[in-house]
Order: structure tokens, then sequence, then C-alpha cells
């Protein structure tokens, strides 16, 4: 043993071999690194000019108004008080110092968006690499950019795929012990969206499990290591509170975040559930990932932490306000098991290469839309609504020019915020039902797209049909209102 360590440590001949392997390492990973940059940017290159839809429309306006202002005004207390709803700035802070230089920008923002996905899939890459050799790595990077969800909000202006991106950065950073950069990269994280500090809960609860055996000492203080980011933003919350007189999140409307009693907590569950482990095809991995627990290369501690990682990030949304696209914290850690569970399985190289090439390419077939409800938002459909709205807009702004108009959310924020992409000038939206400010010329409704009742109630009222756009399942339709037919 000794005389192989001298030999190793001085002899030029195996230095240079240890020089050789590193390079072709350093080389292979920098291909990868390459590989995966390549792959995102074609995929959402196409897609980055989308119009901001629906929540987006939101978020992205807390950066427009902090554009305008010193960034510093972002803490609470320092601003207006529904100016930035108590979000967390974690999102729209950069993107605003990023718009003082080039202006707003619906490209800019998306692009942002895609550079968050490529972080993801790199640090869901390393990850599943180091728990279970560069073939899982690869397979886990490409089950998780092929992720219905995540594949259509990997160019959206929205908090929850920068908290997925982060998420699996953290823990990669964490597994390895990099306290620095795991400090930083979960502090970041904690900022980014409210239910993603079960992250660095989930991290110090395993590290006192895993070792308060051997000695209770050292699991404290490697709970408390990882803990660090928790008092940071609960400091953050209490400052919140005292200055806004709400800790989390709130709107000049009524809105609670969390479910109000068991029986909501439990009718929640099994949505909640389902989304987490079954629907888009998720099932498969979940088949997988039971398949290989109890093999001997499944047994080990960093399995437990990314199962504990699921169940904390995902269950949780049974006690709070819970949309599908919640759970993307989540997808990094199902891609790294089940790739996991795919090498566990097939010892054979080839096999492992085969299996994992079929489900991504059954992956690609869950892309097409396949949910007949909703936004659409957790798959590619969104472009479909996206493409109906703003053709709709534009036949009020253009063909209908200077007509007051009543329309619900989001059509109200895109026919009057020209920089959402889907109107040249601002058309003037009357807010609320139609009788909260008088009569309107024309009323815009839809599906899915109306929040107000506008279309069945522009249907009881006998209002003529101007035009309609898009199919039953996904529609706007304009009509002419009360204020033209009494003119």
């Amino acid at each position: 043993m000794s005389y192989g360590s001298n030999v190793g440590s001085h002899d030029p001949g195996v230095r240079r071999v240890d020089r050789l392997h590193w390079l072709r390492c350093s080389q292979s990973e920098a291909s990868i690194f390459a590989a995966l940059l390549v792959l995102v940017l074609v995929a959402k290159a196409p897609v980055l000019a989308t119009p901001f839809y629906w929540d987006e429309t939101l978020w992205i306006s807390f950066a427009h108004h902090l554009a305008v202002r010193p960034l510093w005004q972002v803490f609470p207390g320092l601003h207006e008080r529904f100016l930035f709803g108590n979000r967390l700035p974690g999102l729209f802070l950069p993107m605003a110092a990023v718009f003082k230089v080039t202006g707003p920008s619906i490209v800019v923002a998306h692009a942002l968006a895609a550079a968050f996905a490529f972080v993801g899939v790199y640090f869901t890459y390393r990850l599943a690499s180091l728990l279970f050799g560069r073939v899982a790595g690869v397979l886990a990077a490409l089950f998780l950019l092929f992720n219905a969800t995540y594949f259509a909000q990997s160019a959206m202006f929205l908090a929850d795929l920068p908290a997925a991106a982060l998420a699996v950065t953290a823990v990669y950073f964490a597994v390895r012990r990099r306290f620095p950069l795991y400090w930083a990269s979960s502090l970041y994280l904690v900022f980014l969206k409210e239910p993603v500090v079960a992250v660095p809960c989930a991290l110090a609860a395993w590290a006192f499990v895993v070792r308060v055996r051997t000695s209770p000492r050292d699991a404290v203080l490697d709970a408390a290591r990882y803990a660090a980011p928790v008092p940071v933003i609960a400091g953050y919350y209490v400052w919140q509170w005292y200055a806004t007189g709400e800790a989390f999140v709130h709107y000049d409307y009524p809105f609670d975040p969390f479910a109000s009693d068991l029986a909501a907590v439990l009718a929640q569950l099994p949505r909640v559930h389902g989304w987490l482990l079954v629907e888009q095809g998720r099932w498969v991995f979940a088949v997988l990932v039971l398949a290989a627990f109890g093999r001997r290369d499944f047994r080990r501690r960093e399995v437990l932490l990314l199962v504990l990682l699921v169940c904390a990030a995902g269950y949780s949304y049974a006690l709070l306000y819970f949309l599908p696209r919640y759970l993307l914290p989540t997808a990094p850690f199902l891609a790294v098991l089940a790739a996991g569970a795919v090498v566990t399985l097939l010892p054979d190289r080839r096999f492992q290469l085969a299996a994992g090439a079929l489900l991504v390419v059954w992956l690609l077939t869950r892309l097409e839309p396949r949910v007949p409800f909703g936004n659409r938002e957790m798959d590619m459909g969104y472009l479909r609504v996206v493409a109906m709205h703003r053709e709709a807009c534009r036949f009020v702004e253009r063909e209908l020019p200077g007509r007051s108009v009543r329309a619900g959310f989001p059509l109200s924020a895109s026919l009057s915020r020209p920089e959402l992409g889907y109107v040249e000038r601002r058309v003037a939206v009357l807010p609320g039902l139609r009788n909260a400010s008088g009569p309107a010329d024309l009323v815009v409704a839809g599906f899915p797209g109306a929040i107000d009742p506008l279309e069945a109630d522009a249907e009881r009222r006998g209002l003529e049909r101007l035009r309609r756009f898009g199919e039953d399942d996904a529609r706007v339709t304009v009509y002419a209102g009360a204020g033209a037919q009494q003119r």
C-alpha cells in the first residue's frame, strides 16, 4: 500500500497517466455540459418570444415595477403595500436588474427561464452521476428536460422551475458537503418560493437521522449546517410581517394559501399524489423505483434523502393551495431516482442505454397537449391558448379600435398591457362584472381565460357574437356589448 502510494506520488509516468485521465474526464464532462446546453437552447429558442401568459403576467409586472425604482425598494416596508404581493424577490429582483440594462423584453425574460432550466438539467445530471454513474446522469437529465410540465415551464417567467433548478443544485452541493456552495444556492432557493424551505429542512432531517446513532453531536452539527438557510428566511418573514402585517403572500383581495381543515387536506391529497407520481407518465418511474428498492445499489443513504425530498416538497401541498406546476421542485429528484432504478435493475450498460432511450422517446410523446382542462400550462398546450388569445386581442385592437372592453383575467391584462406581447397599444378594459363600471362596447370572454362567467352572461343576455376564436375546449368570443347597442 505504502509503496504504491509512493510510486503514485513520485513517478513521472504515473503522474502523466493521472493527468491524462483527468484531462479525458474533463473533456468528457465539458462535452456533456455543451450537449445539454445546446439541447436546451434548441428546444426553447423557438418559444422565447411567446407573449407572457396567465400568472406570468403577475410575475413580470413585479419586475417591471421594480425596474423603474431603486432596487433596494424591493424589501418589505419600502414600497406600496400590495405592489409585489409579499412575493419573495428571488425571481423578479434579478430580472428587474437586467431590465435596467436591456429594457423590458419578453425574449430576455424567457431566456432567463431557459437558463434556469439548463441549470436544473445540468445539476440533475451531476447528482445522478455522483450517486449512480454517468449513464444514470445522462438519463436523469433527459428525464427531467422532457418531463412535460418542466419542458413547458422552461420558457415561462414563473418561480416554480427556478426553484426546481436551485433545489437540485443545492442538494448536489449538500451531498458533496461543499457547504459554502450549498449555503449560497440554498439561500437563493428559499428566496424564490415559500414552500421550498422544505428542501433544507429535509436535508437537515436526513443528516440527523443518518448520523445520530454513531455520533449525536455530529448529527446535530450536520443538521445545523444543512438547516442554515431556515433561520435566515424565517427572519425575513418576521421582518415582512412587522412591515406589512402579513408574513407571507398577500393581495388586495381575499386569498388563503393554507388548507382550511382536515377534510380539505384529505380531499386534496389524492390530487397531489396523482400529479406527483402518476400523471404525465410518472407512474412508470414510480414503478421502476419501487422495483429497485431492496437491491444492493439502491440501499444507500442518498436514496433515502431523495425519497424524503420528494415527500417533503411534494405532499406538503396537501396542506397548501395547489397547482400542478408547484410540484416542479420534486421533478429533478424523481428523475434521479428513476435513472438510478434503470441502472440498478439492468446491470448491462447496453440494456441501460436501450431502456433509457425508450423511456425518453416515450416522454417525448407526452409533450403533446393532453390535459383537456385548466389553462394548459402543464404541457405545450399553452402555446395554442396564447396564440388564440393573441389573435383575439389583435382583432379587438385593429378591427374594433377605440371601444371600451370588459374582460376577465388574463385577457384583461393581455388587452391593457402592451408589454405582455398581445397588443401594440393599450386597450381600455373595464374591471369586474358588466355592471361594475357601466356598460362596455365589447365583451371579450373565453375558456380558458375568463375567471368571471362573462361568456355565459353574454349568451344569456343575447349579445351579438362578433367573432369566435379557437374551439369548444379553448375559445375566446368577442361580443358587442350593451354600450355599443345603446349608441
